[in-house]
């Protein structure tokens, strides 16, 4: 396994994709801050160019990063099946187990490389930009993502298998779509009837990360703010990683690539 997740980060660091997608990002931070400033020189009353309100973008919308982790995994290895590098692989001896293993691997280290990138610029961004600069949001910022990460994980990892197992990038990203909103937004208006159905949908990202976020300018309330909450989150993306994991590595079985 170890030649094989090094062979892929070589691929990675030799491609394209990361930087692209690390440069998008970036970018979309970059252009938030641009018509902030914009807006605060434009208009002498306007309240919104502020390191708080730039932060609080993020924290009251910690569900990015489960997104971003279906994300990175499409981009680093969605064309693997389709040009032959996956039969390749399969060809050479490798199981698919340790394939999908080193995929999720990989796509985690690189993952987490793209957000310490990505963090760092835009904290910088909103502190050398904006006014009213203050530590409480960027507290807010880590504890979102600590919330999220294990989310984030389970996504990345049924992002990898899905995009291993389906022909098609619009099919693995319909089915990532239907498990990570459809379904969870389905239990939650049914579990406005059913009491079951609203305890089943809690464990679901889509609703605690939306639901159980309130943010404004002044407040925060959040999912994360007790050590219950806390642990909610964390148990609610191990046990979504531990599922796709051991589905994807069942499912990759009976592939034929």
């Amino acid at each position: 396994m170890l030649n094989y997740m090094r062979s892929e980060i070589y691929r990675i660091i030799r491609s394209r994709s990361f930087y692209i997608c690390a440069g998008i990002l970036c970018g979309i931070v970059l252009l938030l801050h641009i018509a902030l400033m914009i807006g605060g020189a434009i208009e002498p009353d306007f309240k919104y160019n502020t390191v708080r309100f730039s932060l609080n973008n993020f924290v009251a919308q910690p569900f990015i990063m489960v997104i971003l982790g279906a994300v990175i995994a499409g981009t680093l290895f969605n064309e693997d099946r389709k040009s032959g590098v996956l039969k390749t692989t399969v060809a050479y001896g490798i199981s698919r187990e340790t394939i999908l293993i080193g995929k999720c691997i990989v796509s985690l280290l690189t993952a987490v490389l793209l957000l310490l990138v990505v963090l760092v610029f835009y904290v910088a961004c909103a502190f050398l930009t904006l006014r009213e600069p203050e530590w409480l949001p960027v507290q807010q910022m880590l504890l979102a993502i600590a919330a999220s990460l294990p989310s984030a994980i389970a996504s990345l990892i049924f992002g990898n298998a899905i995009f291993m197992l389906c022909r098609r990038e619009m099919t693995a990203i319909l089915w990532w779509a239907l498990l990570f909103y459809g379904i969870p937004m389905a239990f939650f208006f049914i579990g406005l009837k059913f009491e079951l159905f609203e305890r089943i949908s809690e464990w679901m990202p889509y609703i605690f990360l939306r639901m159980g976020v309130g943010v404004s300018m002044n407040t925060y309330n959040s999912i994360w703010d007790t050590a219950g909450g806390m642990l909610h989150c964390i148990a609610a993306g191990a046990i979504g990683s531990v599922i796709f994991l051991i589905w994807g590595t069942l499912r990759l079985r009976r592939l034929e690539v």
